[in-house]
């Protein structure tokens, strides 16, 4: 009948090992809960293309404008390179011009004919001034000498005289810079309005591009992607004008067939979800079938073993031959640590552990007066002598009728007028450790050799016991919380 109870409840815990996929469960459940899912806010079409139209050509007109404006810079620094080189190759060409007339003019000491010709060089174009010195003196000047940064060209007159050349002054000859600048700005105004014009047309011809290549396109994916459903097959957006945007066709494209993955993925799921689901139903279903049967059975143990202790006390009264007496009460003390096992996993529910000090508190005095004495007067306190140190330890259901057969050998061994003490604890080390100590009545014992057995054997546990200094026997013994598995 053991074995029975051990297989059910065997079979008992691998049906709950299977329910740790009820997370699992709860998380595929949560689709389909009352709570409707929350879906990306579709786009306003108009409102997005509206807002990201008004983005997308002011940031066209910005790098029209700045690419414009460094045209414009380029090109007006190409203009005022050229009318600087214009400046010096007009004061070049101006001193190579007068040098030779100036130098007769003043060999002559012809005033007239030097301011005149002096007049005549500052009407040159971009010439604004000149002047001839002789000997320290000033002896021409005409135009206005420009300040600030002034390009200037000088040349030595001179004249050759019987073979000797001599120098009778210098002629200096400044440049028109305020021209260069005039050509500078007539530039930029000729050249800004077309730069402006073209400003705008590229800017628009960038606009209509990227708006029907990318814009719309933009907006139709983020509706797309917003209007996902696992439960629905759709078909990725096609472009209605004809113009494509590779990247953002290829990311459609790919994450079209993301979704195709996901949707069977999502299939399969749902598939084991069903199984899984069935599979549940009908292990509950077992479940509680196991749960009535090991309950039916350790019921029917504990009252099977009653009715075996009543049997056999109905013996022990009608019988008077005092050996016969002593193994009937052995019997009882025996079918008493089983009974009192059944009845514990009866009143707890609890398949796994037992309360191995409540155990020891009921079953110590049962054992230590001898069985058939005990149902005269059941209650523990009522055994003087009788002392109990009980931590609270819990044990399994494999452990505990081994040790309760064994605990009633040993305390039968004891007198039972004698004092005695149990001391029950946990070892630290996952076992559990008892000591007893009495004193021991003067006939064979036949006891310990069995509670060493049931201890060393079936528990494979340590029995010590010896004598102390008071004359007293002492014993130890240290089981596990649970019987190793055999190595066979």
């Amino acid at each position: 009948m053991r074995d029975a109870a051990r297989c059910l409840y065997w079979t008992h815990e691998k049906s709950r090992a299977v329910f740790r996929v009820r997370p699992v469960l709860r998380l595929l459940e949560a689709p389909r809960s009352g709570r409707p899912r929350r879906r990306g806010a579709l786009l306003n079409a108009r409102d997005a293309h509206g807002r990201l139209g008004r983005r997308l050509f002011a940031a066209t007109l910005a790098f029209s404008a700045a690419v414009t404006l460094l045209v414009m810079a380029v090109r007006a620094g190409s203009n005022y390179l050229r009318a600087e080189s214009e400046l010096e190759e007009a004061l070049d060409e101006a001193v190579a011009s007068y040098e030779a007339p100036l130098s007769r003019s003043l060999w002559t000491i012809d005033r007239a004919l030097i301011r005149a010709q002096v007049e005549a060089l500052t009407n040159l174009d971009l010439i604004a001034w000149a002047s001839i010195e002789s000997g320290g003196e000033l002896v021409a000047e005409a135009g206005a000498r420009p300040s600030g940064r002034v390009r200037e060209r000088g040349a030595t007159l001179s004249h050759s005289f019987r073979g000797e050349s001599m120098d009778l002054g210098r002629l200096t000859v400044a440049g028109d810079t305020h021209r260069i600048r005039e050509v500078f700005i007539e530039s930029l105004a000729r050249d800004l309005p077309l730069l402006a014009s073209l400003v705008i047309l590229v800017s628009s011809f960038l606009f209509i591009l990227a708006d029907r290549s990318i814009a719309r396109r933009i907006v139709a994916a983020a509706n797309h992607f917003a209007q996902f459903d696992v439960r629905v097959a759709r078909e990725v957006p096609r472009p209605r004008s004809g113009l494509r945007a590779d990247e953002i066709d290829a990311l459609l494209d790919e994450y079209g067939r993301l979704e195709r993955r996901f949707r069977e993925s999502y299939a399969e799921v749902e598939s084991a979800r069903s199984r899984a689901e069935s599979s549940e139903a009908a292990l509950q279903a077992s479940l509680r079938e196991k749960d009535v049967l090991i309950g039916e059975l350790f019921h029917r143990t504990s009252n099977s073993l009653q009715v075996t202790l009543g049997l056999l006390r109905i013996e022990m009264r009608e019988t008077s031959d005092p050996a016969l007496l002593k193994v009937l009460a052995g019997l009882e003390t025996r079918i008493l640590a089983m009974a009192l096992v059944h009845r514990g996993l009866q009143e707890h529910k609890d398949l796994a552990r037992i309360r191995l000090d409540e155990y020891v508190r009921e079953f110590a005095p049962f054992a230590l007066r001898g069985g058939f004495g005990a149902c005269q007067n059941p209650a523990p306190d009522s055994r003087p002598g009788l002392r109990l140190e009980l931590e609270e330890v819990e044990c399994s259901l494999d452990v505990a009728t081994p040790f309760g057969l064994a605990l009633g050998e040993l305390l039968s061994d004891l007198e039972a007028d004698s004092d005695c003490s149990i001391r029950l604890r946990s070892d630290g080390s996952g076992g559990i450790a008892l000591e007893i100590e009495g004193v021991t009545g003067g006939g064979e014992r036949n006891g310990f050799e069995l509670a060493t057995t049931l201890i060393q054997d079936q528990l494979h546990g340590k029995l010590e016991t010896g004598t102390g200094a008071d004359g007293r026997c002492f014993v130890r013994a240290a089981v596990p919380y649970r019987k190793p598995s055999s190595p066979h």
